[in-house]
């Protein structure tokens, strides 16, 4: 894991071109790091599966949550692991749980 301004990152998706990385939450980057998510997931076209009312695409879905497991602290892991979909997960006050 690299760090960055005192925050780790974790490298997503690779390729000739384009190095993503995943902010990690912590008790003191949610704004950014929420902000820093969205362009992650509209990079990926995934943005739609943390809304409500959008219909379930099982690989869409799968992406999101695997983005957001790479993106939270593994203390938090727990609190989302048994959830089933991005929106659940989307759903947790992120900021409060750490």
């Amino acid at each position: 894991m690299a760090k960055l301004e005192n925050q780790a990152l974790v490298t997503v998706k690779k390729s000739n071109t384009l190095s993503l990385q995943c902010p990690v939450l912590s008790s003191t980057n949610y704004t950014v790091w929420a902000i820093r998510m969205r362009v992650i997931f509209n990079v990926h076209g995934v943005w739609e599966m943390t809304k409500p009312g959008t219909n379930l695409d099982a690989k869409k879905n799968n992406l999101t949550m695997a983005l957001l497991f790479l993106a939270v602290p593994e203390e938090q892991t727990l609190q989302v692991g048994n959830l089933k979909t991005a929106k659940e997960m989307s759903k947790i006050d992120m900021h409060r749980a750490i």
